[in-house]
């Protein structure tokens, strides 16, 4: 190690070299990056929600999420799919392999939930079928507490998300 850094110092001039050029490659390679400030990254999942009013869970996972389970199940590069099946409510989440074409597995979702829409009972409204969108997502959250008074806090915040 002592011999490295010594003969670093002694060819100062070839050290100074290096850094230089190294130090402009770097600053090139940067600008001719592609930033963006909020970049769009496909995420592969895809949520369905059906409301029926006045379902239990146990009518839910037998009226609304098998049939979306039997047509769903059909389709290509589907990873994982699970299905929760809550009172007036069902809701199933779709993952895709990592390769997936977003547009198109998007289309093919929505689908076969019109298909499965069928077999829903008459009361059921219409599923949503949304993806997941990392754009919708807060970039930066604050929390503000203390012993101030809230009109303060309130006025603090608003001072922030400016």
């Amino acid at each position: 190690m002592h011999r490295i850094v010594g003969a670093a110092i002694h060819s100062w001039r070839l050290t100074l070299g290096i850094l230089f050029f190294a130090l402009i490659g770097g600053l090139l390679a940067l600008r001719g990056l592609p930033l963006d400030a909020e970049p769009d990254i496909p995420v592969p999942f895809v949520n369905i929600v059906t409301v029926l009013p006045g379902v239990s869970p146990e009518d839910g996972e037998r009226l609304l999420i098998r049939p979306l389970e039997e047509e769903l199940k059909s389709i290509d590069g589907i990873k994982q799919m699970d299905g929760i099946a809550q009172n007036n409510a069902a809701i199933m989440a779709i993952e895709f392999e990592a390769s997936f074409d977003q547009d198109q597995s998007l289309l093919d979702v929505q689908e076969k939930v019109d298909r499965a829409r069928a077999e829903f009972p008459q009361e059921a409204e219409e599923p949503l079928v949304e993806e997941f969108n990392t754009s919708e997502l807060p970039i930066f959250i604050i929390n503000l507490y203390g012993d101030a008074p809230e009109r303060t806090l309130q006025r603090t915040a608003k001072t922030l998300q400016q």
